[in-house]
């Protein structure tokens, strides 16, 4: 009966081994599992960070391919050098040839319209393009603002308008990861962390608006005999009257010339909130009154008519403007922040 007893506890004990020998096999296969499932995130999100790269090539190169399909005997001729020109004919005006051969010059460029006339100078003209502005919440992470840095300077960002950046310190803070050749406007204070900012090109020579606090950044900036007033908003959650925020800053700034960038949280139809949330809230109904009362009309494009539209995300991040502020090629951008909120790609001019 003893040696029954004692093998019964002994297949007992072998049991247990078996199954304690089971259960930690199966959390080291779930924590494989987690870790191959974080690696094919990873792997996915930097597939579609390299297709948007090669998409962007693609269209570098049908450009170039465009540019180069020319009159290259004509081109040739019309520059040829001075000396040349005083070879054939002394009595000829070489500045005048010399303007012929820019004019068919540009005429072969991408992006530029034939000129009727020459300036005496025979610089190439001054680019006349649009400003490129970029919009992102990124929830104060220092990851994000690495990512958004390194975006900016691959896009050739000019302005980004950012709200929850990250910033270091307390109570003089700065803001973080700011590309060279660049200036971070802000007027952050101890409570940076609902704050905002914007990272304008040196080239622009921006100026800080007067009107400003830790959750309004704005930028004064001169493009094309025209002035811009460019603000980046964050309406905080427990902010209960957006016009405390906005109806300030549009009486202390020209309503036709401003261009908001705004994390709002507000629902309403007219920003894409109406396919995910069919009821309007206060902040909706609130916005929707400060666009009337100060003509002010919305960039944001509706779902179907973009490209590539973030999935599981509300549409509280929106974009406005005055009447004398022409949007173009207002989108979502596949690449991603690292953050919660979508970047937002649009031009101004």
């Amino acid at each position: 009966m003893a040696s029954e007893k004692n093998g019964r506890v002994v297949n007992q004990r072998d049991q247990d081994d078996d199954k304690n020998a089971l259960i930690k096999e199966r959390n080291r296969l779930l924590l494989r599992k987690n870790h191959l499932m974080s690696i094919n995130e990873k792997l996915r999100e930097e597939n579609r960070l390299w297709k948007t790269r090669y998409d962007e090539v693609i269209n570098q190169y049908r450009r170039l391919k465009h540019a180069c399909v020319c009159p290259v005997d004509e081109l040739k001729f019309a520059i040829t050098s001075p000396s040349e020109k005083a070879a054939e004919s002394k009595d000829k005006n070489w500045r005048q040839s010399t303007n012929d051969g820019w004019l068919s010059l540009w005429n072969v460029l991408p992006h530029l319209s034939p000129m009727t006339n020459i300036p005496e100078s025979i610089d190439p003209p001054i680019s006349n393009k649009r400003i490129r502005c970029l919009q992102v919440n990124l929830q104060h992470r220092k990851k994000s603002m690495e990512r958004t840095k390194r975006i900016i300077i691959e896009r050739d960002i000019d302005i980004a308008l950012i709200q929850e950046p990250y910033a270091i310190g307390r109570t003089s803070p700065e803001l973080y990861g700011v590309p060279t050749g660049y200036t971070a406007f802000h007027n952050l204070s101890e409570n940076h962390t609902y704050g905002t900012a914007i990272i304008a090109r040196n080239s622009l020579r921006a100026k800080l608006c007067s009107y400003g606090r830790n959750e309004v950044t704005g930028l004064q900036v001169r493009h094309r005999e025209k002035v811009y007033h460019f603000y980046s908003v964050f309406c905080t959650p427990s902010c209960t009257n957006v016009s405390n925020v906005l109806s300030p800053l549009l009486e202390q700034t020209p309503p036709t010339s401003v261009v908001i960038a705004m994390d709002a949280s507000a629902r309403h139809p007219k920003w894409n909130n109406g396919m995910i949330y069919r009821k309007i809230d206060q902040r909706g109904k609130e916005i929707q009154r400060l666009l009337s009362q100060y003509a002010l009309h919305l960039a944001d494009q509706s779902l179907f008519k973009l490209n590539y539209g973030p999935g599981n995300y509300a549409c509280i991040d929106i974009t406005l403007g005055g009447d004398t502020v022409h949007f173009h090629e207002w989108k979502y951008w596949e690449d991603s922040a690292l953050s919660e909120h979508p970047l937002i790609f649009f031009q101004v001019e």
